[in-house]
């Protein structure tokens, strides 16, 4: 069972945000309509709130987050109290804030949020009239927030505390009377009764309450309580009829989890079904919508209506694809299992079927992945070229049209509406539907970049067309209750699920990283040999033929596996020569295999569709030897950071030059000669290698080499940009860090950027995540760096990068100058391919008993299209 499923809740929630548009607020709302007698500030208040609120309900966390963070700007800059008095309090602001960071695994951020909405609700935000509401809210936020982090005990206290007070409220109304409206019909689905304000919001918080409670005690195995849960939110949220346009589906999409927990499929059905459509109506193309649409799949593969099935996860997948948020992979497998035996069935279609295994395959985010991927559209839809008004003219047509939809909903549950005020709101609805699909082909045509950006599917046609003879794309996702593989050549897919799972992976790469962490005398551990051929077997269980007739293995990987190099499993027996350290005769697959990886297909797709080399004329610009020195306080002022943050931001501080690196640099310049640029020290800074990408230095060379630290964060917890260490400057916005984000604004014409010393930090960075939160992986190993690395790569990518080269842990000086000098030397000279060049320097290595440790050779990848040259 996925245990991610519930996600914040937000007062009032989308009929508040949605009545506000037009003017006509349910009582208890925050939203301030945009009337004529109220001052700009309070329409520019109401506007951004409701964009929050409407992300937060609809699951678009980072879009949420954008929203709250410029509206504490507003009340940063503006007199937002005094001049709009029913604009909520600041607590309120920052609560919702702290909710969208949690719901992002970012909760040591969302810690110092909750502390500051705290301190206000109990210090100059305590005589507000709706303080005492505000404190309920936090109680039932942090309930939430325990949630999120799994942590049911937590969860269950502060739902029991947010509900002391609510009863007497909650009993009236579920005794009153059925009423009827005052145009004569009898609200369906529940009673509308005369309360105030007040009296309805405690009514929402006490059904969500209860949302929150059903989910709990499904967790905790308790079916019939969760179910008992979820029945009397439905009922207390039917007391307010247009609260519950916006609350019911959601309530029936958490009744079907239950129901199908319970083997009530049909029941199941039913409610997803419901929920989808009532989603798809009030925020189309949310994953709202597209979390009902796959339970209604689960329903209906048990009742075996697979076509059916297909039909529908896939209407859920198609959401995904334009929402970069994070989707378990276990929300998947029962897709994945229903292809397996719809194809065990009509063998036939095993070709379809792959195709569309394929097209889901690629839509499973972890939250490091999510985060990137959202914030890289964010980012282009920044700017005033033409490109940044595409994306932005689309997304506003989006919300407009979101808005309209919703209200029209809205409007058919209102008893006293008008038929032509339906009818001119109908084709309102339609006009804003039309637009939104008019703005997306023109942002696909004058922006291709944002389908990068967001990481969007690619069909099984799209990559066999750029896929090369002897290449294999091999996609490994790694899961609950089995894996999944994925083979696909140019002319042929192979697909199954594989015998193990994601925390068996987590435990067994745990076991092979620490075979390469050496301790701090600089001794080298033992690398299990034995353990990397199991790992091999587990992940090509009858696979081995179809794996190992390409002559090129390209990987896309997921969880922990994204932390190990593959070139370190083991494809035969290893013997016994290892454990006496010698690992010449181990049968390592990097040995028999050229190998490299994507974070996704679209981006070797996207890659190889750019029109061909490099104009560059400039052979390598070279950076190393960064000089350390960072004020803490500065990284997290540039961040907009809270304190919590601050022990991340002193090992960013403390990670320590890299004098080695300099001879690195310096071999790589003695090789291409004049065609090389040199900064080492203080002259490789911040400033001076953003002024140098901006006036089109960088864009001149075909290779641009960084040996430096890359910042690759073990959690998202408060930083989630990937960096590398640069030197500070004096400048305002210098905090020694060159993000993934500054990377993607520059412009490069690179074949290859190489990340010599990346990840050479991760050990500072653990132990400091590890400190102001707890280590979340007590064995093994979540993979969180690996897909750090992942989104570093994106970057270079989308900055105009066909390949980088980057390391997985530390590597002694002597022994990398040695196999970074051999890699150029064989692209230079011999004019080798990336993938052939990486092979034959580690090869060297390889075959010398004193560095035929993985240690020496094995942190080296190759991201992108690793068929290039120079």
């Amino acid at each position: 069972m996925n245990k991610r499923l519930l996600r914040p809740w937000m007062i009032a929630g989308l009929a508040a945000a949605a009545a506000a548009c037009a003017g006509s607020v349910p009582p208890g709302s925050f939203s301030l309509a945009s009337r004529d007698e109220e001052p700009e500030l309070c329409g520019k208040v109401d506007q951004i709130l409701l964009r929050g609120q409407r992300n937060s309900f609809g699951l678009n966390f980072r879009a949420a987050e954008d929203a709250f963070s410029e509206l504490l700007s507003v009340y940063e800059i503006e007199d937002v109290t005094g001049e709009c008095p029913a604009a909520p309090s600041r607590a309120f602001v920052l609560m919702n804030q702290a909710l969208a960071h949690s719901s992002q695994e970012r909760f040591v951020t969302a810690d110092g949020l909750f502390d500051r909405a705290e301190g206000l609700l109990n210090g100059v935000e305590a005589g507000r009239e709706d303080a005492e509401r505000d404190r309920a809210l936090l109680v039932a936020y942090r309930a939430q927030d325990q949630l999120n982090r799994s942590i049911l005990e937590g969860a269950r206290a502060f739902v029991d505390q947010a509900s002391a007070g609510l009863t007497d409220t909650v009993q009236f109304g579920l005794n009153a009377p059925a009423a009827r409206s005052s145009g004569g019909g009898q609200i369906t689905g529940g009673v509308l009764i005369e309360a105030s304000g007040e009296e309805q919001l405690a009514l929402i918080e006490e059904a969500s309450n209860n949302h929150t409670l059903s989910h709990i005690r499904l967790l905790e195995g308790d079916d019939a309580g969760a179910e008992q849960a979820i029945n009397r939110a439905l009922d207390v949220i039917a007391l307010a009829p247009r609260a519950a346009a916006a609350y019911r589906p959601r309530f029936l999409s958490q009744r079907a989890l239950v129901e199908l927990e319970r083997g009530d499929y049909e029941g199941a059905r039913r409610d997803a079904r419901e929920a989808a459509e009532s989603f798809g109506a009030l925020m189309p193309d949310t994953p709202l919508e597209a979390r009902a649409r796959l339970r209604e799949g689960r329903a209906l593969v048990a009742l075996g209506r697979k076509d059916e099935a297909m039909e529908v996860f896939e209407r859920g997948f198609l959401v995904y694809e334009e929402n970069p948020v994070v989707v378990d992979y276990g929300s998947l497998w029962p897709f994945f299992q229903l292809g397996l035996n719809i194809v065990e069935e009509q063998p036939e279609r095993k070709t379809e079927m792959g195709a569309r295994i394929f097209r889901a395959a690629q839509i499973v985010r972890q939250s490091i992945t999510a985060q990137t991927v959202s914030g890289a559209a964010a980012l282009l839809g920044e700017g005033d070229d033409e490109k940044a008004r595409a994306v932005r003219a689309w997304r506003d047509a989006n919300e407009r049209y979101a808005t309209l939809k919703a209200l029209q909903v809205l409007q058919l549950r209102d008893p006293l509406s008008q038929e032509d005020q339906a009818r001119a709101l109908a084709e309102a609805v339609a006009l804003a539907q039309a637009e939104v699909e008019r703005l997306r082909a023109a942002r696909d045509r004058i922006a291709p970049e944002y389908q990068s950006a967001i990481s969007s599917p690619v069909s099984l046609d799209q990559l066999q067309a750029v896929l090369q003879e002897g290449e294999a794309l091999v996609q490994v996702l790694v899961g609950w209750p089995r894996s999944f593989l994925l083979i696909i050549s140019r002319d042929e897919i192979t697909y199954g699920a594989l015998p193990v799972t994601d925390s068996q992976i987590n435990v067994l790469v745990g076991v092979l990283r620490r075979g390469v962490e050496t301790d701090r005398e600089g001794r080298v551990p033992t690398y299990r040999a034995d353990v990397a051929f199991q790992v091999f077997n587990l992940l090509f269980p009858g696979y081995r033929d179809a794996l190992m007739k390409h002559e090129r293995l390209i990987f896309s990987t997921s969880g922990a596996l994204q932390s190990l190099p593959l070139e370190l499993l083991v494809s035969a027996s290893p013997g016994t020569g290892w454990q006496t350290g010698d690992y010449t005769e181990v049968p390592f697959l990097g040995a028999q295999r050229a190998v490299s990886y994507v974070p996704s297909p679209r981006n070797l797709v996207d890659i190889r569709a750019r029109a061909g080399r490099s104009d560059a004329s400039g052979a390598v610009a070279s950076f190393a030897d960064f000089r350390a020195g960072v004020n803490p306080q500065k990284v997290l002022e540039v961040s907009s950071l809270p304190q919590t943050c601050l022990r991340l931001a002193q090992a960013v501080d403390r990670v320590g030059e890299l004098p080695g690196t300099a001879q690195e640099a310096q071999v790589i310049r003695e090789i291409f000669g004049d065609d090389a640029l040199l900064a080492t020290g203080a002259a490789f800074n911040e400033d001076a290698v953003k002024q140098e990408a901006g006036d089109g230095t960088l864009a001149d060379y075909r290779v641009l080499h960084f040996a430096t630290h890359g910042i690759l964060w073990p959690t998202p917890d408060c930083f989630t940009d990937p960096a590398l260490t640069v030197t500070a400057t004096t400048s305002e916005d210098s905090d020694g860090l060159l993000t993934a984000s500054e990377i993607r604004l520059m412009t490069f014409d690179a074949q290859l950027v190489v990340l010599s010393a990346c990840n050479t930090a991760s050990g500072y960075l653990t132990t400091a995540s590890n400190s102001i939160y707890g280590a979340r992986q007590q064995v093994g190993l979540s993979g969180a760096g690996g897909e750090s690395l992942s989104g570093l790569a994106r970057a270079f990518f989308a900055a105009g990068a066909r390949a980088v080269l980057a390391t997985h842990w530390p590597v002694a000086d002597r022994e990398t100058t040695q196999l970074m000098a051999r890699f150029f030397r064989l692209l230079k000279d011999e004019e080798l391919d990336f993938a052939d060049a990486l092979q034959q320097a580690q090869g060297e290595l390889r075959r010398s008993r004193a560095t035929s440790h993985p240690v020496f050779w094995g942190p080296f990848v190759l991201i992108g299209d690793a068929a290039a040259t120079l």
